[in-house]
């Protein structure tokens, strides 16, 4: 489902789209949750369509309040630029992570990850 909304940036508001997309996995939420944190899961999830190169020090998985910078090809051969992950929020309880992101292109990129057990 696609919404156009305001957003704030920098103090301005500017016009945006909110993207709702649904997944199911057939996994237990404590191994989707683990597999989540782990940056290397982003990589594998991206490719083949975009390759992310964190630049400076790579952390096994992702920290509240951190700021991550990749440097990011298109199919693994174009570069498009350096894409900035600041994690906001990583919240156990709710299964919930929260993300401020950007690039050259994309000035607000934002995503909220939330997780719920089906059952079995």
């Amino acid at each position: 489902m696609t919404q156009r909304i305001l957003l704030d940036y920098k103090g301005r508001k500017v016009k945006g789209y909110r993207i709702r997309v649904c997944s199911d996995f057939p996994a237990h939420i404590d191994k989707i949750w683990n597999k989540i944190q782990d940056i290397e899961t982003l990589c594998y999830i991206a490719n083949p369509w975009a390759q992310f190169d964190l630049v400076g020090n790579i952390p096994e998985q992702w920290r509240e309040g951190d700021k991550y910078i990749f440097q990011v090809q298109m199919h693994g051969i174009i570069p498009i630029g350096k894409h900035t992950i600041h994690v906001m929020e990583m919240n156990r309880a709710k299964s919930e992570i929260y993300t401020n992101e950007y690039d050259g292109m994309v000035k607000i990129w934002n995503h909220r990850i939330i997780m719920e057990d089906k059952g079995e």
